[in-house]
């Protein structure tokens, strides 16, 4: 899928929380590969993923941008102690 534009492809937004899909192909030994990059913010930090195609990664945009507004995102960036003390005072 040739792109034109810069700029994201797709914004998946959840309760004012965005995933940006961006078209990223790679080329290796003359052949062009399609892949999609996700690009998100979590715990203050820019993340990026990347899915094989666009179903894939508006699939995985819209798991990220639910658990990140649900405040569950930030559970991926602690510990397996920290989680369980979260957990326990909740």
């Amino acid at each position: 899928m040739p792109q034109d534009k810069c700029g994201p492809v797709n914004v998946v937004t959840i309760k004012g929380t965005s995933v940006y899909i961006y078209h990223t192909p790679s080329v290796k030994d003359s052949k062009t590969y399609s892949s999609y990059t996700l690009v998100y913010t979590q715990a203050g930090k820019r993340k990026r993923k990347t899915a094989p195609t666009l179903e894939k990664a508006k699939s995985l945009a819209k798991m990220l941008a639910e658990q990140l507004s649900e405040g569950t995102g930030h559970l991926a960036a602690l510990s397996p102690e920290e989680i369980a003390d979260y957990t326990a005072a909740n």
